[in-house]
């Protein structure tokens, strides 16, 4: 009988025992919640909602981390082509980039992110590189300050994107939008500080933007991007408007204008005045995509300048998961540029053209599968190449 009695005793506590382990797992779960492990929407799509001011100690718990990856297989339009151009690249197996998206709200008025970008090209040499990393202020929206590296507001692609091609309708950027360390021709990334906001103008809805930077360095031991030290004393000044109208919510159409001086190793000086423009008309099932830039480069002991075009139109219509794109890319770097010249990474000097036409599947909630055929002109030869590629978030 005391055998039973112990057995029965032995029964309760461990059901006693299970029901408080059921009861420690259930309150984690309910702690983490469905938003947790759901597939997040990076900051350039949804502005991050507003926060109570958190604790030291939770400041931790607003982190977020979200990846963006892609693997393809062809002959894509990259950013850094073969020596010659498309026309000597192989039809490849490739894993282009890995992109981790990092955000925090430190506080209402106070928020953090960054881009750590693991990438490779056809030069089969992986790189790490921290592609944004920025602090910003906000007390409302008619004034936001970040500090840091950043996408510049020289054009509206690559600050509506940024790298995650699974936001992209075409498997890569336009050719304009090159980074500058892969030879594009204009300075995308910049280090400093940036202001941005909205101005009283009721429905017209205008905005400003405006940044000091260090620039770009043109030099055959430097790094285009001056993360950490300025070749010069001179900083880079860009400001700009655009506006986004009440009566026509699709629109988005702007200028900036971007001045900078440029010293050569041999302590020549080039001012350098970039001005850009764009007019867009997007919405969730059309878009229409239009932007421009006229960069020069004017030697300041004889005042010769040297003009570089570059331009792109894209348009796109989604019917249901299905969306046809087609875009036509030009550029024109005059031989006789000497700043371009002066960097380790050239850009593909004369004219560049290319035809680019395709189909963007989404097939998951996660996944776009992209078919892409180009046509495409470089150093006064035209080839021809054909990319799928599967991009995804997670």
């Amino acid at each position: 009988m005391e055998r039973q009695l112990m057995k029965a005793r032995q029964s309760v506590h461990a059901a006693f025992a299970a029901s408080a382990m059921v009861l420690l797992l259930g309150a984690s779960a309910w702690a983490q919640g469905p938003s947790d492990t759901a597939v997040a929407v990076p900051a350039h799509e949804q502005e991050p909602a507003a926060q109570e001011v958190p604790a030291a100690s939770s400041v931790l718990s607003n982190m977020r981390i979200r990846g963006y990856a892609d693997v393809g297989l062809g002959r894509p339009l990259q950013e850094k082509l073969p020596d010659g151009g498309l026309q000597n690249s192989k039809y490849s197996l490739q894993t282009a980039d890995l992109e981790l998206f990092i955000t925090s709200n430190l506080s209402e008025q106070w928020n953090f992110l960054s881009d750590v970008l693991f990438t490779t090209d056809f030069s089969n040499e992986p790189s790490v590189e921290v592609d944004r990393v920025l602090i910003q202020y906000g007390p409302s929206k008619y004034f936001r300050v970040g500090l840091g590296k950043f996408n510049s507001a020289i054009g509206y692609y690559p600050n509506q994107f940024h790298r995650a091609k699974f936001y992209q309708t075409t498997t890569g950027r336009p050719v304009m939008f090159t980074d500058e360390d892969n030879g594009g021709i204009l300075p995308v990334h910049q280090v400093g500080i940036s202001v941005q906001g909205e101005i009283p103008s009721g429905s017209l809805g205008l905005h400003y933007v405006g940044e000091i930077t260090n620039g770009r360095g043109f030099s055959a031991r430097a790094h285009e991007i001056q993360s950490f030290v300025d070749s010069n004393n001179m900083k880079a000044i860009n400001g700009g408007l655009y506006v986004q109208p009440d009566v026509a919510p699709a629109l988005d159409a702007g200028f900036t204008v971007y001045r900078d001086t440029i010293e050569s190793d041999a302590l020549a000086k080039f001012r350098e005045t970039i001005t850009a423009v764009h007019a867009v008309w997007v919405t969730p099932n059309f878009e229409f995509l239009n932007e421009a830039a006229i960069l020069k480069h004017e030697t300041e002991a004889t005042g010769a300048t040297d003009t570089t075009k570059s331009f792109y139109t894209q348009i796109s219509r989604r019917v249901r998961d299905t969306r046809p794109f087609v875009r036509f890319d030009y550029q024109d770097v005059p031989f006789t540029d000497p700043v371009f010249a002066l960097g380790d990474v050239l850009p593909p000097f004369g004219t560049r053209r290319a035809i680019s036409g395709g189909v963007d599947f989404a097939v998951r909630q996660f996944a776009v599968i992209k078919v892409q055929y180009d046509h495409a002109q470089q150093h006064g030869v035209w080839a021809n190449g054909a990319h799928a590629q599967l991009s995804f978030a997670f």
